[in-house]
């Protein structure tokens, strides 16, 4: 299993929603907090259409993208 720190941020004054790494990498994800949610329910909403990730769900939790843990990857069933 590989640790890594990576999360999304949003700039108060243009609403950017930016992708950051441990690494110090910081990258323009999304245009708006509204684009980011629409996206994200649209990837919910029809699975197989979702760019990226694919949504699923292992012990009740919903996760992006299959888990490398082997513990939470066999629980792991996607939405699609």
């Amino acid at each position: 299993m590989t640790d890594t720190s990576y999360g999304l941020c949003v700039d108060g004054e243009s609403g950017t929603l930016w992708e950051w790494e441990e690494n110090a990498v910081v990258t323009p994800r999304f245009d708006s907090l509204s684009d980011y949610l629409e996206e994200m329910a649209d990837a919910l909403e029809t699975p197989g259409l979702a760019v990226g990730p694919t949504p699923g769900v292992a012990r009740g939790a919903l996760m992006w993208g299959e888990p490398s843990d082997p513990d939470v990857k066999d629980a792991w069933v996607p939405l699609a």
